[in-house]
């Protein structure tokens, strides 16, 4: 008798909890994590379609958590991008050397040799695609413009119902978010990331300009750098790998709008998704190991400063924050305040760290 009376007690203690985290969960704003058996079972009836518009999708899920975390469990697997031809040998285009104001050297293409190379880089890619890959692209890109309206709304309150998400954001922005998509970055990281990214540009922009600040350095260059550093810095608490992809993302989209002659990436399609993907890819590979003037033709001095100070911030993770950070890491030599401080040693240095891959 008195064991059956133990296990009715038991029974009605654990339902009596149950109806307890479910009000607590309905009423107190705390999400209940189900456990992996039911949320497989859940997966199965929810249906989750990445062709619906995002009033659609928030319609079914009811909030913008539960979207993304059905994102994150539909993640398409890329596929393997075929070559189909041998790398070029880019040591046969002619090459020249500038000195910095060290007399450091510093190699690159000719104007001539440079636009060979591009061309070469934009053939490699478009060897990659093949019409798995364009599915993969599709699917990416429609995860992306999810990921990005989800952004949106949660810094501006809406989302236009009858828009892509690619008219009303930058385009730099939604190739950064494919690239994001494609690498693995979480959805709930990347949007963190995002508005860590907002505070930081709010962050930099009323910042009063230091007294130890030289003044070679104006102030729309040293808050550049101050945005970087901070946002990177912050940004490191998702982890620093995290934190690395989606910096290095954010200047491969800077570098491919600059070099998107004859490749229509700034308008969403299933090729220019691909694209967009093959061609950073084929960029990264290439500038890898094609040498030292492979690497300076693919950055512009700002693209390198950007990376720079991208690094500095994620390494400086976990110390002080804000000016205080910033000071000490200017101290130390870790931060390029404008690009026209951008030396060889600075590129070659960058170059040997590897940072700008991943």
């Amino acid at each position: 008798m008195k064991k059956t009376h133990i296990k009715k007690k038991w029974k009605q203690f654990i339902i009596s909890s149950f109806a307890i985290t479910i009000m607590l969960g309905q009423y107190g704003g705390i999400r209940i994590e189900a456990n992996e058996e039911n949320y497989t079972e859940a997966i199965k009836v929810t249906d989750f379609d990445s062709n619906l518009s995002f009033s659609e999708l928030l319609e079914r899920f009811g909030d913008t958590d539960e979207i993304l975390r059905q994102l994150e469990l539909h993640r398409p697997a890329a596929p393997t991008q075929i070559r189909t031809r041998a790398l070029q040998d880019f040591s046969l285009l002619e090459t020249t050397v500038s000195y910095d104001e060290s007399g450091y050297p510093t190699e690159s293409f000719t104007p001539e040799a440079d636009a060979e190379f591009w061309r070469l880089i934009y053939e490699d890619a478009a060897n990659r695609i093949t019409p798995e890959f364009l599915e993969y692209a599709e699917e990416i890109g429609r995860h992306a413009d999810i990921m990005l309206a989800i952004e949106y709304y949660k810094e501006n309150g809406h989302v236009p119902i009858n828009a892509r998400i690619s008219d009303f954001l930058p385009t730099t922005r939604r190739m950064a978010g494919v690239l994001d998509a494609h690498d693995g970055v979480g959805t709930v990281q990347r949007g963190l990331a995002t508005s860590e990214g907002s505070w930081a540009t709010n962050y930099a922009r009323f910042a009063i300009r230091p007294s130890w600040m030289p003044d070679r350095y104006t102030n729309d260059q040293w808050r550049d750098a101050l945005r970087h550093f901070a946002w990177n810095q912050n940004m490191a608490g998702l982890g620093s790998q995290t934190a690395r992809i989606i910096g290095n993302n954010h200047e491969y989209s800077s570098v491919l709008i600059r070099r998107h002659d004859g490749v229509h990436m700034t308008h969403h399609s299933q090729l220019s998704d691909a694209m967009i993907i093959s061609l950073r890819d084929s960029m990264v590979h290439i500038a890898s190991v094609s040498g030292v003037a492979a690497f300076n033709s693919t950055f512009t001095n700002h693209e390198i400063m950007d990376l720079w100070n991208n690094r500095a911030g994620v390494i400086r993770h976990g110390r002080s924050s804000g000016m205080p950070a910033f000071r000490q890491a200017w101290d130390a030599g870790e931060i390029i305040g404008a690009s026209h401080a951008v030396t060889g040693g600075h590129r070659d240095a960058m170059r040997l760290s590897g940072w700008w891959r991943h």
